[in-house]
């Protein structure tokens, strides 16, 4: 790993796990002073809200993890003055393209801090057998959705499972195939099933751990497994689709979220600051694209209006004020789609496919799908994964993984551009011979 970045990790254990970008300039509950270290159970609890507070950096889901996804797909348009989103939009970004290294660096500092709490777990003797598996169980689910957004972005990244404590440790390493970062992703995630009792979507839980196997085997074409997953959660009574779908957008607690990123006044997210239009104290920096207005049907005024405003701009983000908007990772609709999905390509029940479409439609206030036969079914499929969520950092995984990229997104003409570069910086940085750079950068 870069060394320069690790050594700012070092820095950053060493007061074990205060956000580097609290918007308050006061001690936050979370955080511990240097002169403390984990050594009780409280000290367990303040180090695993730091892991979840790496969630919130800029790299992940306070901005980048939501919007270059659907900026280097066709959802959104670059509108700003930052040329590096510039790069992303015209799908033509350089290796020294500092959003990607942001991508990179704040997931590899979200894995220091998990596995450094990991290592650490074991010396704490005033956990019960509960509270220990509580917390272990949701490490693994956020080291499992570290991996799988890396290796989705990069391909080929290295497995990070052991913590970084200094500069003497060992930074240059190799990148790990492909088939091995999810080996360690289903790994992590079939150790944190049962083991999770926290319940809140704010926090890891069975549920989320199951959402994620459901999304990792709907990737990997494991049509049975993504089934199985996307089955149990919509079987189960905890959650349902919410009847308003602008209830999701609004701050409201809903019975479909199943894993969401908190954002509070001490700890901000800057979506709607990057959305909303410099009239509304944002700096436009992103705008839907004309394909994505028009993805909507004329009746999808449900949707169009929860995700979009009448001035053109992304309105599913709203509080430009606070910047509190929670950042939506795992939700129900998503569970019905992937088992719709995954029944299409195992030639399943027609009926089923469409009921699963339909229940997502209906919400929307839209009569059900006219699709018949399966190849017909996957096209609708992908286009109410478009239009349901949209600016939420869906758009270019599924071009990507159903092969579509090169046939729907114009800016893309090889096959090289399906990869982001691995940064510069980490080229540069490390001397292991694995550490190699994608092709085209």
């Amino acid at each position: 790993m870069k060394k320069s970045t690790y050594i700012l990790v070092f820095i950053l254990m060493t007061i074990l796990f205060i956000s580097c970008e609290k918007v308050l300039d006061v001690e936050p509950t979370e955080s511990l002073s240097t002169d403390q270290a984990i050594q009780n159970r409280n000290d367990v609890l303040r180090a695993l809200t730091g892991c979840y507070d790496a969630l919130q950096q800029t790299g992940l889901y306070s901005l980048d993890m939501v919007a270059i996804p659907d900026l280097l797909a066709d959802n959104l348009d670059h509108s700003g003055t930052r040329q590096e989103y510039g790069q992303i939009d015209n799908n033509s970004i350089l290796a020294e393209n500092f959003l990607i290294e942001g991508i990179w660096n704040d997931s590899y500092d979200a894995l220091n801090r998990i596995n450094s709490l990991l290592d650490k777990l074991p010396e704490i003797n005033d956990l019960t057998a509960e509270e220990r598996n509580n917390v272990t169980g949701q490490l693994y689910f956020l080291r499992s959705l570290i991996h799988f957004n890396l290796v989705n972005f990069f391909g080929p990244i290295p497995i990070k499972t052991t913590p970084t404590y200094g500069i003497d440790d060992n930074l240059d390493v190799p990148r790990d195939t492909k088939d091995a970062v999810y080996t360690q992703v289903l790994t992590d995630l079939n150790n944190a099933l049962g083991k999770i009792s926290n319940q809140e979507p704010i926090k890891a839980s069975d549920a989320a751990v199951k959402g994620l196997l459901a999304r990792v085997h709907l990737y990997l074409e494991n049509w049975n497994e993504a089934k199985t997953y996307a089955s149990e959660l919509i079987s189960n009574t905890a959650f349902m689709i919410d009847p308003d779908y602008n209830n999701l957008f609004t701050g409201a607690n809903s019975p479909e979220f199943i894993f969401q990123v908190e954002y509070n006044t001490q700890d901000q997210n800057t979506l709607a600051y990057y959305f909303f239009p410099t009239s509304e104290e944002g700096r436009n920096e992103f705008t839907p694209s004309e394909t994505m207005e028009d993805a909507y049907e004329t009746a999808d005024t449900i949707r169009k209006n929860a995700s979009l405003a009448d001035q053109g701009y992304v309105y599913k983000y709203r509080d430009i004020t606070t910047g509190t908007d929670n950042v939506t990772v795992f939700r129900l609709a998503e569970m019905y789609l992937i088992r719709a999905e995954a029944e299409a390509k195992l030639n399943g029940d027609l009926e089923a496919i469409k009921s699963d479409i339909n229940v997502i439609r209906n919400r929307a206030g839209l009569e059900n799908t006219t699709a018949v036969t399966y190849g017909e079914l996957l096209d609708a499929i992908e286009q109410e994964r478009r239009v349901e969520f949209a600016f939420e950092g869906h758009r270019w995984f599924d071009l990507i993984r159903t092969g579509r990229a090169m046939e729907v997104l114009e800016n893309i003409s090889s096959p090289n551009q399906l990869l982001m570069p691995i940064p510069l910086s980490e080229i540069t940085s490390n001397n292991n011979p694995g550490m190699y750079q994608n092709p085209g950068y």
